[in-house]
């Protein structure tokens, strides 16, 4: 198949919607599919290269926090036209996802992919004007689209009851977690053990404020970090370091790439999402592939990926957070349990085969390619559950 995908950032830049068209992507390519993928321009990247089997190309954009996406979106959806035999163009998040009807107008399949509920994430953030606007980029895009996927249960029952069309559920997926033992935290003052993380994009609906607020109510020597960096333009960081009152056990590092990045997982004590709205959060799955006790907001996207391998608090309420919080410090044999189930649940559940495997049998069937196909990937994707299954535990390869 020839896939392209509209459009992200970059390929190689953080996110949670790069996340998923890099590792999609690249195994997409290895499974022999041809795969392009839309990106911003900028000064490192301005012509068409090749990364990890995927044609990336990217294009201008207008210099605006409202426009910058929509601009590229526009701009790819024509630019598609100029590749021939395409099976699917595939299109994140449903406010960009309004331009989907331009290759409809040659009848090309499209897949629209919710991430969340777009106009709702924004609402602390964009006008209200901003926030009509994606309410009808929603429907839009699911009257032209050919095909809609969401990443959570809740978000494909939202929307099948508010659109009465089907909509095809296919989860986020992460890695297979590497540990790394403390290095280069130690600068930081940090060991195992000793520091509880927020780790993930630092924007409003994110809730970090209410997990600054509970840790400064506890009694703890454990440090807490907020890893992640903010959107630009935002100024929710600063918010954040004021809440902080120069606390030096609130620690902001940054964002984190690389075995520093791996370090904060591996050695943390307690995970904890805040968050006031999700989709299905990529940082939990994280968190949880890595056996941390993971500490979340009790709002449906959370619950679901956590099942009941770690705690929950009422949103929004930081005296329930730090109610929790001070019984997970205070129980480290219950951290290391509620970790291990947490770990064994993105193994059986999250890990990107599984989830790339889902989303090539979606694509065969959306584009009306032979039962032949559909049924051969089916018989791989049993075939690698049976060879990685004991009658114990389930593992899950990426």
């Amino acid at each position: 198949m020839k896939i392209i995908f509209i459009a992200i950032k970059g390929i190689d830049k953080i996110g949670g919607i790069e996340t998923y068209t890099r590792e999609l992507g690249k195994r997409l390519a290895k499974s022999g599919h041809e795969v392009i993928v839309y990106t911003l321009k900028n000064d490192q990247r301005s012509a068409t290269y090749e990364y990890k089997g995927m044609t990336i190309i990217p294009l201008p954009s207008l210099k605006s926090r409202f426009l910058q996406k929509m601009s590229l979106v526009f701009l790819a959806s024509l630019h598609q036209f100029k590749h021939k035999d395409v099976d699917i163009i595939h299109y994140h998040a449903i406010g960009p996802s309004l331009f989907c009807f331009i290759p409809r107008i040659t009848g090309r399949k499209t897949c629209v992919q919710s991430h969340g509920h777009e106009w709702k994430w924004k609402r602390s953030n964009w006008s209200q004007l901003e926030e009509t606007f994606f309410n009808f980029a929603e429907k839009f895009s699911f009257k032209y689209t050919s095909t809609i996927t969401a990443v959570s249960k809740e978000l494909k029952n939202y929307y099948q009851s508010k659109y009465n069309q089907h909509v095809k559920y296919i989860p986020n997926g992460v890695n297979t977690a590497s540990h790394t033992p403390a290095k280069q935290i130690r600068e930081m003052g940090l060991e195992k053990d000793n520091y509880i993380l927020f780790l993930g994009r630092i924007s409003r609906e994110k809730g970090i404020h209410y997990l600054i607020n509970a840790y400064q109510n506890i009694n703890t020597t454990m440090k807490l970090v907020i890893v992640g960096q903010q959107r630009e333009g935002d100024t929710y960081i600063t918010e954040l370091q004021k809440l902080a009152d120069n606390n030096p056990q609130i620690i902001f590092p940054g964002a984190a790439t690389g075995n520093l990045w791996n370090e904060f997982y591996s050695n943390a004590a307690i995970s904890v999402l805040p968050s006031e709205t999700e989709g299905l959060p990529i940082a939990l799955l994280e968190a949880m592939s890595f056996g941390n006790c993971c500490l979340v907001s009790d709002i449906t996207p959370n619950k679901e990926a956590l099942g009941d391998t770690g705690l929950t608090f009422k949103s929004q309420n930081f005296k329930s957070l730090q109610k929790v919080l001070e019984s997970l410090i205070s129980n480290p044999d219950k951290r290391a349990t509620l970790g291990q189930l947490a770990k064994q649940r993105v193994s059986d559940n999250y890990t990107w085969k599984k989830i790339s495997t889902e989303v090539e049998r979606f694509y065969l069937e959306t584009t009306g390619m032979s039962q032949s196909n559909v049924q051969l990937i089916e018989e791989e994707a049993a075939q690698q559950t049976t060879t990685n299954t004991t009658p114990h535990q389930k593992h899950q390869e990426i």
